[in-house]
């Protein structure tokens, strides 16, 4: 459990320090009166951060116990605890394909079609490495006859954790 939150949480510092180093998409803006909004951009970027720090530290325990589940637990438990762990990593990506299903943006023209097939791409990534990841499992753990189980465990965690995306989203967006 405590690997699992410490991978997080390093995930997350990572991320935010590139954000504040490399993209530096936090700043550059101007407010109607002329002066910068560096500084409102660099007060949200420490409010993400820690509120990003805060669910790690949350999901971190969960994650690493259905990690430890899906390793060493009987059949039954194992395929639970694989295909739950699945459907939370990958319920952000089906959000986002019912958000923008991949036909749509395949079908985007002109200048913002590289934009439209990198969030395509994303979207793909986001569903397919989890799913990777859990077929792997599934050979590895010999979890082959409780497929079913699986797959409905990945469904509901799927659909749940696409359900608090986009409850996260709409917070956001109130917030904002």
């Amino acid at each position: 459990m405590r690997d699992a939150t410490a991978l997080l949480v390093s995930a997350t510092l990572v991320y935010y320090l590139l954000i504040l180093v490399i993209s530096r998409r936090w700043g550059g803006g101007t407010p109607a009166d002329g002066s910068s909004a560096d500084w409102y951009g660099l007060r949200s970027l420490a409010v993400m951060t820690a509120a990003w720090l805060l669910v790690s530290m949350a999901a971190g325990p969960l994650l690493g116990v259905l990690g430890r589940l899906a390793r060493i637990a009987p059949m039954p438990n194992a395929a639970l605890a694989a295909g739950a762990a699945c459907g939370l990593l990958s319920g952000e990506g089906w959000l986002q394909i019912v958000a923008a299903p991949p036909w749509r943006l395949w079908a985007v023209d002109g200048p913002d079609a590289s934009f439209a097939r990198g969030v395509l791409v994303t979207e793909v990534v986001e569903i397919l490495v989890p799913l990777a990841v859990l077929a792997w499992l599934v050979s590895a753990r010999r979890l082959r006859h409780v497929w079913p189980q699986v797959l409905l465990a990945m469904a509901v965690t799927a659909t749940l954790s696409a359900g608090l995306w986009h409850l996260v989203r709409i917070t956001a967006n109130q917030l904002g």
